[in-house]
């Protein structure tokens, strides 16, 4: 066996696989594992999420609809005249930051701390300061 893309048993599997197919495992690594027979790829077809509002009650709703639907029935008062709404994409998901953009964070972070302890204590000396004014201490 060589070092190229098809070196393992699952990628010969992938790369002799077409779209909605179920490919065969070549014989030798069949019989070394006899529980393994076939693999079913998975048919992946983008379905997008839709936003509609209703044209007879506005309700707004998301729906779960094939590429390309422009109207689905209301889901409230099942009219089947509906308009499909823009929806912006969502941002990009990072649940997880690179040790530098975490160390960016917490820089960015321990600034906004320190302006806001900031602004807390010169609001703080003012109001003193016109609390003492008020009291009759206006000389200084």
């Amino acid at each position: 066996m060589g070092a190229g893309p098809e070196s393992t048993p699952a990628m010969r599997v992938a790369a002799s696989a077409k779209y909605d197919e179920t490919p065969r495992l070549w014989p030798q690594f069949a019989d070394s594992r006899p529980h393994i027979r076939r693999v079913r790829l998975l048919r992946s077809e983008a379905v997008p999420v839709y936003e509609f509002q209703c044209q007879r009650c506005g309700e707004r709703f998301d729906e779960l609809v094939d590429a390309g639907t422009e109207s689905v029935p209301c889901r409230a008062c099942g009219h089947p005249e509906t308009r499909r709404l823009f929806s912006p994409p969502a941002a990009p998901m990072k649940l997880v930051k690179t040790p530098r953009e975490a160390r960016k964070q917490e820089r960015r972070n321990a600034q906004l701390r320190e302006r806001t302890k900031a602004r807390f204590k010169e609001a703080r000396r003012r109001a003193r300061e016109r609390a003492r004014r008020a009291a009759g201490g206006g000389d200084g």
